[in-house]
């Protein structure tokens, strides 16, 4: 085997090395993400917690994915605010629920997407301290009410908070 044949495998074998270590970071970097179990109106989610610099970043809900059914983004701030929430990057629809300090829901936006009727920037009408992200229709099927109380351990984002 020639040198130049050597170099070219071991640059091959390189780059598919890099690729699987790529595909294995994607894959598994959601779930390395911080989690925690929460329960709004009659359902159990499974909220991936994302702190008030990611959510500032990237502009309030996440880009164009849609939920899996049983899944939640729970956005953690500082402080309480309105915290305005930007569809217009998202065509999948999304509930979206403003939680207080208390746990206690005071707003709620149902099937929010970039094509709303309502427009593509929601907030809240009362001060809120967590921004929930549903899959579209789940508001309506787990009865979830304005003053209805979510539950969730604070413990889990508490390094979140700036």
């Amino acid at each position: 085997m020639s040198l130049q044949k050597d170099r070219l495998s071991w640059a091959l074998i390189g780059l598919l090395l890099v690729a699987v270590g790529a595909a294995a970071y994607f894959i598994l970097w959601p779930q390395l993400q911080p989690h925690l179990t929460l329960r709004l109106g009659d359902g159990v989610f499974t909220a991936r917690v994302v702190g008030a610099e990611e959510y500032a970043k990237q502009g309030g809900i996440q880009p164009d994915v849609q939920l899996p059914e049983g899944h939640a983004v729970l956005y953690v701030h500082n402080s309480d605010g309105s915290w305005l929430v930007d569809m217009r990057k998202r065509h999948a629809l999304s509930d979206i629920v403003w939680v207080n300090s208390a746990k206690k829901v005071v707003h709620i936006v149902k099937n929010a997407s970039a094509d709303s009727v309502s427009g593509t920037v929601f907030g809240s009408e009362k001060a809120a301290r967590y921004v929930i992200e549903l899959r579209g229709g789940t508001v309506d099927a787990k009865a979830i009410k304005i003053n209805g109380l979510a539950t969730f351990d604070e413990s889990n984002t508490e390094g979140l908070k700036q």
